[in-house]
């Protein structure tokens, strides 16, 4: 997120939800996605994955979503992608918060 700061002005920050990858079974990646986020405001928020969170949770929703044949999740996807990603367009300045697995604050910037 400082780098970003650091080498932009502006653009456009989307990360997956808590929900994304729960349903999509990320959480059992290792070396996936680190943490799920969240946007408050103009506030991008990271959470760090616990350990006891990162576990097998199957496979279904990421099979049908993948399907090639047309199904209700597909479309309940296409509808509702704030659901999955959160999002946040920014202008001179990117706001966030990162949060460990411990619940510590590890970094900030313009967050309150």
């Amino acid at each position: 997120m400082r780098e970003l700061c650091r080498v932009g002005k502006r653009g456009y920050v989307e990360v997956p939800t808590r929900l994304s990858d729960v349903m999509f079974n990320f959480t059992r990646l290792e070396n996936h996605h680190k943490w799920h986020g969240l946007v408050v405001k103009d506030t991008v928020i990271l959470i760090e994955w616990s350990d006891s969170e990162r576990r097998e949770l199957g496979n279904e929703f990421y099979n049908e979503l993948h399907s090639t044949y047309d199904n209700n999740f597909q479309r309940f996807f296409a509808r509702n992608r704030a659901l999955f990603f959160a999002s946040l367009h920014w202008n001179e300045e990117l706001n966030f918060l990162v949060i460990d697995k411990y619940g510590n604050i590890v970094d900030a910037k313009g967050a309150s």
